[in-house]
């Protein structure tokens, strides 16, 4: 059996056998290329690529779903003040048939549509 110091020589002459890994052609002139150009914009973006990131942001997403968000309680708020106030309301039949329809509270026909 050997012993820990045998072991560790052998380990150390087996250190002395290793040499350098050889480069890949050009590969200084390529990592001196990505730093002179760093700072610069890099290659131009179609319009597809720039709408997509910038339709990804998370805010924007956000901003976009408040937005509809208020445009439906607007429009909720709209139609229940509309038919509060006695104004002419349409049956779903009118407005798939084209049926004429009347002020309820007049008989008249109205050419005024309130949602």
């Amino acid at each position: 059996m050997m012993s820990a110091s045998e072991n560790i020589e052998e380990i150390l002459k087996s250190l002395d056998q290793i040499k350098r890994a050889p480069a890949p052609p050009y590969l200084y002139s390529k990592i001196k290329n990505r730093c002179i150009h760093a700072d610069s914009k890099g290659p131009e973006k179609s319009l597809l690529e720039w709408l997509t990131e910038f339709i990804s942001k998370p805010v924007l997403n956000f901003l976009i779903l408040l937005f509809f968000l208020i445009i439906d309680c607007v429009a909720i708020h709209i139609r229940e003040n509309s038919s509060k106030g006695g104004g002419t309301v349409i049956t779903e039949d009118e407005i798939i048939f084209g049926l004429p329809f009347t002020d309820q509270l007049t008989g008249e026909f109205g050419n005024d549509i309130y949602f």
